[in-house]
């Protein structure tokens, strides 16, 4: 077990400084160890098989549409992680906590309800509407930090971009995007029912759950009308128990979901889908525990005596149109979503009715609307143009029983956008790419204020407005070395809107923050090696942050959103693929970064300040890696082993806390056949214990969040087919 420790911040600095430089020799090590001896037995078994006339075990192209045109993703000049539908079902994703871990740089931080993700060390504050990586479904985006953990079921493929994408996705895709294109339906007739048990492995007992799931798509009319349905429901007991009351479900979770699909091709150059998709969550919502003070409890039981619960709701429709003309393309894309929560919470958790019971209401609805035309052929000179807007409405109020604290805030945000971007290339090897966005953001925000106010003298209400408009600019240079290895150059611009400080403003004044800004500046190598066994793909980045928006906690109750920090992050990203031979596989990835702020004079309670210039940014592991192989013979047997693993990181910005870091294995065995699989798995099997999030709650007391603990599972797939 990994102990949560608050210390002194300079202790604290030595000890991760000398913890990271282990953690580093000994990574790349292992890495350069692994890579040696899979390129080594790869040639081997690449001439052995040429001789026999078997160069069939390759690597086939991957088509991608990162950049919002389809392309091969060897051909992107930057950071992409893709998981086509195998190597989910491969790897067993069924979340997008999931995908996370397999993608280097990446992390999830999960903060009581949030789900905020974060990539190449770029962090945000609790507490925000806004996150630093955009997600999208389907060309439709997420609104908020609350249902980025998304159910991935009936998944064409998830792409994960990393570095700023502002040009072509524009706000709050500073540290990147992820991308998840659903299935479509066509001519082909087809589906598959799943069934799966599982359970938690914790100290005070089992915890078991299941999943069930089935999906069906076809033609209605066949060459113009086809339809696909999918849905799936998920229920554990969860790994919680609350000791107060002895209830062993207090993190119980049952969630449901529902999609369909409607494609019309009523031509060889129109083709328009609707989706629809439904998602409704049930779950307890004890999370926090004590891991110190008078209130500490062991790993992954509390000791609440107030009410827990965490109910979602999520329901989004998009309509595509896709139309091929002479010389050109369009694409259409709208889109609403709307999202709701309830969360209800011991609000000091502690079996003490000191502050009673609290809640956190959030309703929110977007709509969005996107046209681009991108250029038909194949040609030296590409480009892409768009316009696109959005307005969205958002309620959120916050209430504290046991003192009357009552605050209800409504946002409106309305936007717009005008976006372009060109490739020219040169002598069939050199690609020259510019593009350009402006982006118009207006946000307006109301808070009433029903009962007491916890952060100072009552004020009835307050509100606030912050407009912005930004230029994002995108350059790149792609050097074709040979037709299998691309070397690449990138500079962009991205930013994280300014927002609205709905949970804790102190004043009228805390009330708005404004937007920050990031240049990030890359380098990379992708290629294709070994007769196409071995893909290889190398980056390295440096990102300028300035007016950063930092969090300061004046005390446990009262904190202030402030533009007063400039910071950086460098590092580098690995990803490669090896098919050794037939049927086996291994694979890896790497990331590093270093993130620090570089001026940040914090202000203190007591009027006074701290300078926290050097100190590192929160929730941002130094070291991210996985790494594993698995190997299918050609009877259906199927055998699979990886390991996750992250590195320790600071929870707080004066650096004297920090979660501890994860070594996660996972196993998988069984029979994968043209019909049906039966799947033995097991997650985190060595029962790692983790934290996923820390605070300092007071004077030696710290409240955290545990990591999922050991999980073994069966799965059984049928699939019907013509």
């Amino acid at each position: 077990m990994h102990d949560v420790t608050i210390r002194s911040g300079e202790d604290m600095k030595k000890e991760i400084k000398s913890q990271n430089s282990k953690l580093s020799t000994r990574t790349l090590v292992i890495f350069f160890l692994f890579i040696t001896l899979g390129v080594f037995s790869a040639e081997v078994y690449a001439a052995a098989e040429k001789s026999q006339g078997q160069n069939h075990v390759v690597f086939e192209p991957v088509i991608v549409t990162a950049q919002k045109v389809e392309e091969n993703v060897q051909d992107v000049p930057a950071s992409i992680s893709v998981f086509s539908t195998t190597e989910m079902e491969e790897v067993g994703i069924d979340t997008m906590l999931d995908i996370i871990r397999m993608s280097p740089n990446v992390i999830m931080r999960k903060t009581g309800p949030e789900r905020v993700i974060q990539m190449r060390g770029i962090s945000v504050n609790e507490g925000c509407m806004s996150g630093p990586t955009g997600l999208y479904v389907d060309d439709t985006p997420r609104i908020g930090p609350f249902f980025n953990d998304l159910t991935l079921y009936d998944v064409e493929r998830v792409e994960v971009l990393k570095g700023p994408q502002g040009t072509l996705y524009g706000k709050n895709s500073l540290s990147g995007v992820i991308n998840v294109v659903t299935r479509q339906p066509g001519n082909t007739f087809g589906g598959k029912i799943l069934a799966g048990y599982n359970f938690y492995d914790t100290g005070h007992g089992k915890a078991p759950g299941f999943r069930l799931g089935a999906n069906l798509s076809g033609p209605v009319v066949v060459d113009k009308l086809a339809l696909g349905i999918a849905g799936q429901l998920e229920s554990t007991d969860g790994y919680v128990e609350n000791l107060f009351n002895q209830d062993d479900e207090a993190l119980k979770e049952e969630r449901k979901n529902l999609r369909t699909t409607l494609r019309w091709t009523p031509s060889d150059s129109l083709d328009i889908s609707l989706f629809a998709n439904l998602m409704d969550a049930d779950n307890g919502g004890a999370t926090y525990r004590f891991s110190s003070g008078p209130f500490a409890t062991p790993r992954h039981q509390v000791n609440w005596d107030g009410k827990y619960c965490w109910d979602e709701e999520n329901n989004n429709q998009t309509l595509r149109v896709k139309y091929r003309g002479n010389g050109f393309n369009l694409l259409s894309v709208t889109g609403r979503t709307h999202e709701e929560l309830l969360t209800e919470n011991d609000f000091d958790f502690t079996p003490a009715p000191t502050l009673g019971s609290g809640s956190m209401e959030y309703a929110a609805t977007m709509f969005s609307q996107e046209f681009r035309f991108t250029s038909a052929d194949d040609s030296v000179f590409s480009w892409l143009v768009g316009i696109s807007g959005f307005t969205e409405d958002v309620d959120f109020r916050v209430t504290v029983n046991g003192i009357g604290m009552d605050r209800d805030t409504e946002i409106e945000r309305v936007g717009y956008a005008l976006f372009g971007q060109a490739t020219y290339t040169l002598w069939e090897k050199l690609n020259l790419t510019a593009g350009i966005r402006y982006d118009y953001l207006d946000t307006e925000g109301r808070q009433e204020h029903k009962g007491m106010d916890m952060s100072g003298p009552f004020q009835a209400a307050y509100q606030g407005e912050t407009d912005s408009g930004e230029v994002l600019p995108k350059f790149s240079i792609g050097y074709d070395i040979n037709e299998n290895i691309m070397a690449y150059a990138t500079v962009s611009r991205g930013y994280l809107e300014g927002g609205i400080n709905h949970g804790f403003a102190s004043n009228n004044d805390s009330f708005v923050f404004l937007p920050e800004f990031i240049w990030n500046y890359e380098i990379g190598v992708k290629s294709m090696l070994l007769d196409n066994r071995l893909t290889f793909n190398l980056s390295a980045f440096y990102m300028d942050m300035k007016d950063k928006q930092v969090i300061q906690w004046l005390t446990p109750m009262v904190r202030t959103i402030e533009n007063a920090a400039d910071a950086h992050s460098q590092g580098i990203e690995l990803e490669m693929r090896m098919r050794l031979f037939r049927g086996m596989e291994l694979f890896a990835g790497y990331g590093y970064t270093q993130s620090e702020f570089d001026n940040y004079m914090a202000s203190q309670a007591d009027g006074s300040t701290v300078d926290y210039s050097g100190n590192s940014l929160t929730k941002a592991p130094r070291h991210t890696y996985n790494v594993g192989a698995q190997y299918r013979h050609t009877c259906g047997f199927f055998s699979r082993i990886d390991l996750m693993a992250a590195d320790e990181f600071y929870t707080d910005v004066a650096n004297t806390a920090k979660g501890g870091d994860y070594r996660l294995l996972n196993l998988r065995l069984g029979y994968q056949g043209e019909r049906f699989d039966f799947i033995v798995w097991g997650e985190n099997i060595t029962d790692d214990a983790y934290v996923t999030s820390l605070w300092n709650y007071g004077p030696g007391v710290a409240l955290q969040e545990d990591g999922l603990p050991r999980r073994i599972g069966v799965t059984f797939t049928y699939r019907f087919k013509p």
